[in-house]
């Protein structure tokens, strides 16, 4: 079967434009076979986005990876490769969750590997480890500013996150326009009513995480009430882990002025993570993570390449 693109034949066409003509070749015959017009056959096969939509096996939350990808900005291919790579090196992961580090990875570094963000003509995470800045609190900042904002360019984002004032100013615009209780920005009720805000809203934090489905105003309504937020939080934990040193792991938090439900959701990542770690090694991380000069070792010791076995870091409580 002869083939014809523009007045002239695909292989010519490929030929005249450097590509693989086999390849669009085996495109066109597939979606030929579905009876599709040739006209929007080959709108398709010329680009690498649409053709995939027509081919997607993989998806991240509930959308076809390759719309993801499309939408957020991502090189799909290079995407694929790193989840790949992730399976193989940590089969305990599910396709998913190797797909989440993959985009993880690709929100911060460019298709040949190389970091994306520079601020002040290096690295960004060499940035914030030479300045003692949360490098880790950047990276969620720049998450946030991705998910609100679709139009900034990376110079916008890195002045929009680096700077403490702008930064807050901005995402609390945003927060307002999005959780009220009533008639009001949830902000304003928290103040009226003396109830710490940002507790407020990082129990609405972590209650996303749990992708329970409920609306804004059920999320907010969930937080403000103690029992009912414990109930979904609490429902997360690993039975296991209810004991430590001799007594109920809430009251060994109370008694040392830690955050329960913080330890509990940390508890819950690195169990579901498939960890070799003990019961108590857990638990003691958990802990430990509760401490910013701890998290900050962490991160150092996983970016310089030199983490040491878990258990001889660990701080002794």
């Amino acid at each position: 079967m002869n083939y014809f693109y523009q007045g002239i034949s695909l292989r010519e066409y490929c030929q005249n434009n450097n590509l693989d003509y086999q390849k669009y070749k085996a495109r066109f015959r597939r979606l030929f076979d579905k009876n599709m017009p040739e006209e929007e056959i080959y709108q398709i096969i010329f680009d690498d986005t649409l053709y995939s939509l027509t081919n997607e096996k993989y998806y991240y939350e509930g959308m076809p990876l390759c719309k993801y990808c499309y939408i957020n900005n991502v090189d799909y291919y290079n995407t694929i490769r790193r989840m790949k790579k992730i399976l193989s090196t940590k089969k305990d992961l599910t396709q998913e969750e190797a797909i989440r580090i993959a985009l993880d990875d690709a929100l911060f570094f460019n298709v040949n590997g190389k970091f994306k963000y520079f601020y002040n003509g290096i690295p960004l995470r060499k940035y914030c480890i030479k300045n003692n800045i949360d490098y880790k609190s950047i990276i969620n900042r720049i998450r946030r500013i991705n998910r609100i904002y679709d139009n900034l360019s990376t110079e916008e984002i890195l002045q929009l996150v680096m700077n403490n004032d702008l930064y807050n100013k901005t995402k609390n615009l945003y927060l307002d326009n999005v959780y009220h209780y009533g008639n009001m920005t949830l902000r304003k009720y928290c103040f009226d009513n003396n109830i710490n805000y940002s507790k407020i809203m990082g129990r609405i934090g972590r209650l996303n995480e749990l992708k329970l489905n409920f609306s804004k105003n059920q999320l907010v309504s969930i937080a403000l009430e103690d029992n009912e937020y414990y109930k979904y939080i609490e429902a997360r934990r690993v039975n296991k882990y209810k004991t430590y040193k001799g007594m109920t792991l809430k009251n060994y938090c109370k008694i040392n002025n830690i955050d329960f439900v913080k330890v509990l959701e940390e508890i819950c990542k690195i169990d579901e993570s498939g960890t070799s770690l003990t019961e108590e090694e857990v638990i003691l991380l958990a802990i430990n993570r509760q401490n910013d000069e701890f998290i900050q070792n962490e991160l150092k010791k996983k970016i310089d390449g030199q983490t040491k076995p878990l258990t001889k870091v660990l701080k002794k409580i």
